[in-house]
């Protein structure tokens, strides 16, 4: 399977073991919370049972005082009892008995925030076997709603919990017949502010589980970015691979073909021939020399030493570095400041510049522009081309050890992906640096940064 099926694959399970984390995380945090409410809801009740409750002892049996003197009446009338105006009744008179329900309440520093109701939610009439409905809930068959003691009226909002329910019966003799009342009754309370309260008393819980996912996803990121750089670094050293092996083959296949030739009858008896035979050869060892140099260069980095510090006219740079564009071939269209000077190490000044021109000559065509200048206190010595910009997304890796601009054939160009990375570390030794910019008419334009009066003290080495 291709590295992007695999991946897709990782991708893939990675997601369904995060939604999986993240949904016994949801699911530890639902059950929590059902915990937490039902632990809030039992203090409440708990408390409830103090000083609050005697009061609504106290409302409740005045209450069913008056509902059963209401009921009395009715029935001497010789009627059905009504109860729809007792809610007005309740209203009137009990309004000591509630004054003291809301000072225990308020006294209680859990409950003084809540809306606490106390009601009278099914009332039924009996006498014998027979039974009459004074009152549903419901509000059903004609029959009025709850008788509100307490609190505010109408229904009980969808928030409002429900903290006790009871049914209490009454006795009383009238007439000769011996009648019982049966009331249900119903507390609830409202806090608007008890989500709240569970929430913090889940806060290390929540904390920890946002902490864990977060974790988790660090995790997921931090090993997908690791497999695109050992990704990164596989290909690299893949294509450094390759190129070096197409490198060293050009070279080692044309000094087989000299020394086959140098065995020759012919080669022994024609000096000249000879000759020129070693030249090539030479030439080719040469070249195999410097492929060796650059990979040697890459691994001592920029652990080298500065020597030959002095004085460089950077005109005379110029015009070497145009005979040598003129013996490729191609023309160098130099703009050097007049008297422009720099102290520093000709050596590797002139090895960075040669490098860029080198590259400017091998990807680009038409002419090469050379601008040496000074800004402030440094030097801008720069080499740009006309040719095609480098990518975005390949800016950031230009200067990395065996990075190339990927071509669409990357063996039509030589190199083995070493030179801008030298460049830059030959740079750093210099106190330098080298930088890339998209030129404004076009092409690439590399530019080394050097300071006016050379190296610092801590460089000069040697």
């Amino acid at each position: 399977m291709s590295f992007p099926g695999k991946f897709g694959l990782l991708i893939a399970g990675s997601l369904l073991v995060f939604a999986g984390l993240c949904w016994m995380q949801y699911r530890l945090l639902a059950g929590t919370h059902r915990l937490e409410k039902a632990a809030w809801l039992r203090l409440v009740t708990e408390r409830m049972g103090l000083a609050p409750q005697a009061a609504v002892d106290s409302l409740n049996h005045r209450g069913m005082q008056l509902l059963m003197d209401s009921v009395k009446a009715g029935i001497r009338s010789g009627r059905m009892p009504d109860v729809s105006g007792m809610q007005g009744v309740y209203n009137r008179l009990l309004r000591r008995e509630n004054d003291a329900v809301l000072r225990a309440l308020a006294g209680d520093s859990l409950l003084r925030n809540t809306r606490y109701r106390f009601s009278y939610s099914r009332v039924i009439l009996y006498n014998g076997l027979q039974a009459d409905t004074l009152l549903n809930g419901s509000g059903s068959n004609g029959a009025i709603g709850s008788l509100v003691l307490t609190g505010s009226g109408g229904d009980n909002t969808a928030a409002a919990f429900q903290v006790g329910q009871s049914m209490q019966q009454a006795g009383f003799p009238l007439d000769g017949k011996i009648y019982r009342l049966g009331v249900w009754t119903e507390s609830t309370l409202d806090a608007p502010g008890w989500q709240r309260l569970v929430f913090k008393r889940m806060a290390f819980t929540l904390a920890g589980s946002a902490l864990l996912i977060a974790a988790a996803l660090a995790i997921f990121v931090l090993a997908f970015l690791a497999i695109f750089r050992q990704k990164r670094v596989a290909d690299i050293t893949t294509d450094f691979a390759n190129n070096m092996t197409h490198e060293l083959k050009t070279p080692l296949s044309a000094a087989g073909v000299v020394v086959r030739s140098l065995r020759t009858p012919e080669a022994m008896a024609d000096q000249v021939w000879t000759a020129e035979l070693l030249d090539q050869l030479e030439k080719q060892l040469g070249r195999i020399g410097r492929i060796m140099d650059s990979v040697m260069g890459s691994a001592l980095g920029a652990q080298g030493t500065i020597f030959g510090l002095r004085a460089v006219n950077l005109q005379e740079v110029a015009e070497d570095l145009r005979e040598l564009a003129k013996q490729s071939g191609r023309e160098l269209i130099c703009s050097v400041d007049e008297g422009l000077t720099g102290y520093t190490d000709p050596d590797r000044l002139t090895g960075i510049l040669v490098n860029l021109l080198d590259n400017a000559i091998k990807y680009t065509e038409g002419p090469i522009s050379l601008r040496f200048t000074r800004a402030g206190r440094e030097m801008h010595l720069s080499i740009g081309d006309r040719g095609p910009a480098i990518p975005h997304r390949y800016r950031p890796y230009l200067f990395d050890k065996f990075f190339r601009v990927p071509q669409p054939d990357a063996h039509d160009v030589k190199g083995l992906g070493l030179g801008l990375y030298i460049c830059q570390q030959q740079a750093a030794l210099l106190n330098g640096r080298i930088r890339y910019v998209e030129s404004p008419d076009g092409g690439n334009l590399f530019t080394l940064i050097l300071k006016v009066n050379g190296t610092s003290d801590t460089d000069r080495r040697g």
